[in-house]
């Protein structure tokens, strides 16, 4: 016959698992999974440390420790097991390494510096920044120069190639892309090709 010490004992076992990684007795409560399908025994604990060893060495795309897994964590499913201050600096190492990926650029006048990124991946050039709106070149990274091709720089022109570019912008005539010169669309369908082609 069973005595109560050993029948709580029992319960007690059964309601516990050993975790892989520190070897240490830890109650099913505090056993991680990412879905009801690949629940691990690994407890929060040594899942927490890992994240946290990962992004001390600036790595943000965190592989989970289970030798067979293959899932990547993510910093929403690890939220209720990390502490908030390691979430915000997994959050945003996620951020910088997305923003370093799609070579965004800075805005480039000095009040303003905000993050400008070509989401399209399109090549472009002219584009308004979303914080001050003003104009930039997106390729040279510069204030927009109307007028001027890009690395072309204003000092290295003569009088009358600055009063021709007055004129341009007035006009509100283009550059064609592919050769630079200045066109003007007075008539018919909306398709242009270069003559230097």
């Amino acid at each position: 016959m069973e005595t109560d010490d050993t029948s709580k004992m029992s319960d007690e076992i059964q309601q516990n698992f050993t975790c892989e990684i520190c070897i240490e007795p830890t109650r099913l409560s505090q056993k991680f999974g990412h879905d009801n399908d690949s629940v691990h025994n690994i407890c929060f604990m040594c899942i927490g440390s890992h994240i946290k060893s990962k992004i001390d060495e600036n790595i943000t795309s965190i592989n989970c420790p289970q030798l067979d897994c293959g899932k990547t964590l993510t910093p929403l499913e690890c939220q209720p097991i990390i502490p908030s201050s390691l979430f915000v600096k997994w959050s945003d190492g996620l951020c910088r390494s997305y923003v370093s990926v799609r070579k965004g650029c800075s805005c480039p006048y000095r009040n303003c510096s905000e993050l400008i990124i070509n989401e399209c991946n399109k090549p472009t050039t002219k584009c308004a920044c979303p914080r001050c709106k003003r104009l930039i070149c997106y390729k040279c990274r510069v204030p927009w120069h109307a007028g001027f091709r890009c690395g072309e720089r204003p000092q290295e022109r003569d009088a009358d190639q600055v009063r021709f570019d007055r004129l341009v912008k007035k006009k509100k005539w283009t550059r064609c892309p592919t050769c630079g010169q200045s066109i003007e669309r007075v008539g018919g369908c909306r398709f242009v090709v270069c003559r230097y082609l």
